[in-house]
C-alpha cells in the first residue's frame, strides 16, 4: 500500500519508529508507521494480541487500568477541544512516563498505548455514511476489554462491532459499566 504526502508525523520513538497519520480508505486519520526504512499499516488485532499478552505477563487488572488511563486522556482532550481531540505532547509524555513501569517492555508498551491513543483519538473523526462515530473511542475500549478482561481471541474482538447495532454495542458497554458520559455528551441524534 501507497501512502499519500499529506502523511503527519505524531510521534516518534527513540528507537527511531515513527507514528504517522495519514489519508486511509476511508478518511485522513488512518495511523501507520515508518520503520527499518518502510511504512506499515497497523491492525487492530494485531496490538489487541499484544495488550492481551502482556495483561498475561502484568495482570489483567494492571493493563486494563493502565489503558483506561490512556482512554481518559482522550476524554480530557475530547472535552478541551469541544469535541475535535488531537494529540498533545502533555499527553504523550504522560504515556511515555507510565510505560517506564514496565522496565525491559517499556518502549514496546509505549508503543502499543501510543497506537491505542492515536487510534482513539482517529475514532472522533471516524464517519459512518455521512454521521460522525456514536460510541468514538469507546469501540476501542470495549476491543480491550474484551481480550484482557474476557479472554476474547483478538481476532473476534477486533471485528466483533462490524455489523451489530449501536445500542447493543452501547448495552454491552454499560453491563460492563464503561463511563458512557463522554458519547451522551458528544453524540449527534
Amino acid at each position: 500500500m501507497s501512502y499519500g504526502e499529506d502523511m503527519r508525523e505524531v510521534k516518534k520513538y527513540s528507537d527511531g519508529m515513527v507514528y504517522y497519520y495519514t489519508t486511509g480508505k476511508k478518511d485522513p486519520w488512518c495511523l501507520i508507521k515508518f520503520e527499518n526504512g518502510h511504512n506499515e499499516p497497523l491492525y487492530d488485532v494485531d496490538f489487541l494480541r499484544k495488550i492481551q499478552n502482556y495483561a498475561k505477563k502484568y495482570g489483567k487488572d494492571v493493563m486494563y487500568n493502565k489503558f483506561l488511563e490512556i482512554s481518559n486522556l482522550v476524554d480530557s482532550n475530547a472535552y478541551e477541544t469541544n469535541g475535535k481531540p488531537n494529540s498533545k505532547i502533555a499527553d504523550l509524555n504522560t504515556i511515555e512516563k507510565l510505560s517506564t513501569a514496565f522496565g525491559q517492555d517499556s518502549l514496546d508498551i509505549e508503543k502499543m498505548f501510543g497506537y491505542f491513543y492515536f487510534t482513539m483519538i482517529a475514532e472522533w473523526y471516524y464517519k459512518i455514511g455521512r454521521k460522525p462515530s456514536y460510541l468514538k473511542h469507546r469501540i476501542k475500549q470495549l476491543g480491550v476489554y474484551q481480550v484482557v478482561k474476557d479472554d476474547m481471541s483478538p481476532q473476534t474482538a477486533a471485528t466483533y462491532s462490524k455489523g451489530r447495532h449501536i445500542k447493543e454495542l452501547e448495552c454491552t458497554m454499560k453491563e460492563d459499566k464503561f463511563d458512557m458520559k463522554i458519547v451522551n455528551d458528544f453524540s449527534i441524534n
